[in-house]
């Protein structure tokens, strides 16, 4: 047998000094990628997933209920399977999604707008919107409001063309101060600050997103999934959302 061929010694510092020669090529390039991985982690939105069992109660205790994979199999027709395939369905209905869309306030979203993206804010907003129109109108409601705090009491508020309120003339927005009784093509509305450490920083630029309840339904049904174990009659739901308290919520 004939030993591998190795490097030479002459061969190995070639090779080093090839990469010495290169060593700011070389170091621009570690330096670039781990910018680029800051900033991936940095702005990237992440998704969070909630569970939740729910044990479906028998009339039958003795009786299992259908797997998963009997019901879509053709076993549809089994005793107890109606009954599962019927709860499943009450509980991904688009009436109790509206229900929860409603009761968590879901179709008005918060965010504080950067110069490179914006952060939205679910958990203790820095605004309160009230509405001197009744619920059925305001759930029917398609706007976004772009609001720029000038002081502890005042605001600027914007309508939406479209641009970012970063790119946007102070001159472009009209005062108001917090309280305000607020004319809109949907109704009256006074804006409240909150208080405390989650009241408006002064100067942040604030975006209110209104979307019409059906919407949001639209948006969370297809994110609403099923799962059960062969022969029980407990049925696990998840459901993923950027904003984890949310998704629990949810």
């Amino acid at each position: 047998m004939h030993p591998k061929n190795t490097p030479s010694t002459e061969e190995l510092k070639k090779t080093l000094d090839l990469y010495l020669s290169n060593w700011k090529l070389i170091l621009f390039c570690i330096i670039l990628t781990i910018g680029l991985a800051f900033v991936f982690l940095r702005y990237t939105t992440y998704q969070y997933e909630a569970s939740a069992t729910i044990k479906i109660k028998d009339e039958k205790q003795s009786q299992k209920l259908p797997s998963m994979a009997e019901l879509t199999k053709g076993g549809l027709f089994a005793e107890g399977s109606n009954k599962i395939k019927d709860e499943i369905a009450v509980m991904t209905s688009r009436s109790i999604i509206s229900n929860i869309v409603k009761n968590l306030h879901l179709n008005i979203r918060y965010y504080e707008q950067g110069k490179i993206k914006e952060q939205e804010l679910y958990k203790n907003p820095p605004l309160k919107l009230n509405f001197f129109v009744s619920d059925s109108i305001i759930h029917q409601v398609d706007t976004t409001l772009f609001i720029k705090v000038k002081s502890s009491s005042e605001f600027l508020m914007f309508t939406d063309n479209g641009k970012s309120i970063i790119d946007r003339s102070d001159s472009d927005g009209t005062l108001y101060a917090f309280g305000d009784r607020i004319k809109t093509r949907f109704g009256d509305m006074i804006i409240i600050p909150n208080i405390g450490n989650h009241s408006p920083k002064i100067g942040s630029n604030l975006k209110v997103s209104i979307n019409p309840i059906n919407f949001m339904v639209d948006l969370y049904k297809p994110k609403i999934k099923t799962s059960m174990e062969d022969g029980l009659s407990i049925v696990q739901l998840q459901l993923k959302d950027n904003i984890p308290e949310r998704a629990v919520d949810f």
